[in-house]
């Protein structure tokens, strides 16, 4: 009894692994040698977050046999990209999927196609990543007399300007250069109000 119990469960694994195996190759196989995979997939780009950044993408999709839509025949499809940054390199896409994203990538021009496990493969596209400008923000200064004022007798001796600043980045320091092309020494006095507080005080 003892011994049948054991030869059922070894039955039992084999039949497990058999299975497994079958599995792994019904997904993974040369079926059809004459099917490959399409020409009309997309390709979509996305740039890295800064200049000169690594977190650039391709974004496929439409990835299908030339048997038609949501045909898979000879999977599991890979994407080759075959000249570019960090080329040659292949992308295993998960089987019976039709979208795939390669992350990690640098900005460049990419060579790219889909080859299946019979060794068909699509035409090749070309696409391009492009690199975003440097990270240096557009600042934009006006100064304006806005009044004129007379302190101790002398006439017209404090001049009231407003100094206005925009710049493209939400962090970091402006710093502001006065000369002063006059003998008379120069006092600066200001009253720093930022959008939030023009905003309340008007």
């Amino acid at each position: 009894m003892i011994m049948r119990t054991k030869l059922l469960s070894i039955a039992a694994s084999i039949s497990i692994v058999l299975l497994l195996m079958f599995n792994a190759q019904s997904f993974s196989q040369c079926v059809n040698g004459s099917i490959r995979p399409a020409d009309n997939f997309s390709v979509g780009t996305y740039s890295p977050r800064c200049h000169n950044g690594s977190d650039g993408e391709l974004r496929f999709s439409n990835v299908f046999s030339t048997a038609g839509a949501n045909d898979f025949t000879n999977q599991q499809y890979s994407v080759r990209i075959l000249s570019g940054p960090g080329s040659p390199s292949t992308h295993t896409i998960p089987v019976n999927t039709s979208n795939y994203v390669i992350a990690g990538l640098t900005a460049g021009v990419y060579t790219v196609d889909i080859i299946d496990q019979c060794g068909g493969n699509s035409a090749d596209r070309v696409v391009t990543i492009v690199n975003p400008l440097s990270n240096i923000p557009n600042i934009v200064t006006s100064i304006v007399q806005s009044d004129k004022y007379s302190t101790g007798g002398n006439c017209g001796d404090m001049l009231k300007f407003k100094l206005s600043t925009y710049a493209s980045t939400t962090g970091g320091n402006i710093t502001y250069l006065f000369v002063n092309i006059f003998i008379n020494p120069l006092s600066i006095k200001y009253d720093f109000l930022s959008d939030l507080d023009r905003a309340a005080k008007e």
